[in-house]
């Protein structure tokens, strides 16, 4: 019995320390070229998809309607993405990049590339798989013990 509850600590320490190095990814302070992380998410997500319907992106950040409109207006405002109705329904709307947008998610792109690339540098490289293919691994029984809703 005292394994488990040494165990249960144990995932609950790790569990905690994860949530707070998160919290520094969800932070408003600017992380790479001006942009947050969620900022620089939201333009990756758009340059993967060309054409984001802006109804996809709340599921695809995992966050509030009205978190993703307060995240997207400034980048709207930069012109970094646009805003374009549906032809063939003015309801739907999809977020296009913009040349700055792509310009500025490139150079976001470089410093987020050092950032990990100096994160990993004093792990061996099989250590990274391995750390990487754990997380993944972590990431996706948690998600199927809460229904795919975490």
């Amino acid at each position: 019995m005292n394994s488990e509850i040494d165990t249960t600590r144990e995932y609950l320490k790790i569990f905690t320390d994860l949530a707070k190095l998160m919290r520094n990814f969800q932070h408003e302070a600017p992380f790479c070229e001006g942009l947050t992380f969620g900022q620089f998410t939201i333009l990756d997500h758009v340059i993967q998809n060309k054409h984001l319907e802006l109804s996809k992106l709340h599921g695809l950040l995992g966050v509030e309607k009205s978190t993703t409109t307060r995240l997207i207006q400034p980048l709207v405002d930069q012109n970094f993405v646009e805003k374009v109705k549906s032809a063939d329904d003015s309801r739907i709307l999809y977020l296009e990049i913009t040349d700055e947008g792509k310009e500025i998610h490139d150079n976001a792109w470089r410093c987020l590339s050092s950032f990990f690339h100096n994160s990993f540098e004093s792990i061996a490289p099989g250590k990274q798989h391995e750390i990487t293919s754990g997380l993944k691994l972590f990431i996706s029984r948690f998600d199927e013990c809460c229904g795919g809703s975490c």
